[in-house]
């Protein structure tokens, strides 16, 4: 039904992909990725005798990855990003969602889908609060754009004798004024 790319061997990825594979009908595919491929391997063998899901495993070193154009040798998708799961008991539910990395909500991988990480987020969050307005808030992204002032040379010119002969005229007038008035009294 589902292929799933779980990229991480560590412990809670191997707490992921043992659920995974105990939900063979809604998980049919499963590639564990990870930089010490002879760890997904060894989860691949633990694994694969108990579960009809089929297993397989790559290498990949996701923090030194120069691009995110598909290239040579790597696994066709589509994948599950993310997993909801919910469980109502004794008229008590609960929700979990498991995103399979931290990076989706970052900028840069937010940047890359054109926002669409972000609104995932959001649907995330309202799904989990049990879809009330009140209790979740958007805050939009504020877009911070320079632009330039451009000013002309006379403006400079008539800007410079203000300040440098206009108002100290003035307050020299102004001064002169104020002493008059005090020297009559």
């Amino acid at each position: 039904m589902s292929r799933v790319l779980i990229i991480g061997c560590g412990g809670v990825a191997t707490v992921a992909i043992n659920k995974c594979c105990q939900n063979s009908e809604v998980f049919t595919e499963i590639c564990i990725a990870s930089r010490t491929k002879s760890k997904c391997d060894a989860l691949k063998d633990k694994l694969q005798p108990d579960t009809k899901t089929v297993i397989t495993t790559a290498k990949v070193d996701a923090d030194n990855a120069a691009t995110s154009e598909k290239e040579d040798g790597d696994i066709e998708g589509p994948f599950t990003i993310a997993l909801a799961a919910a469980k109502t008991e004794n008229d008590t539910s609960s929700q979990v969602v498991v995103a399979g990395s931290m990076e989706l909500f970052t900028d840069s991988t937010d940047q890359i889908v054109s926002g669409s990480n972000v609104s995932m987020f959001t649907d995330i969050m309202t799904n989990l609060t049990s879809g009330e307005d009140d209790n979740t808030s958007v805050i939009p992204v504020k877009d911070y754009k320079m632009s330039t002032i451009t000013i002309t040379s006379i403006s400079t010119i008539i800007g410079g004798l203000a300040a440098s002969i206009f108002i100290p005229v003035v307050l020299i007038i102004i001064g002169v004024v104020i002493w008059a008035v005090r020297r009559k009294k």
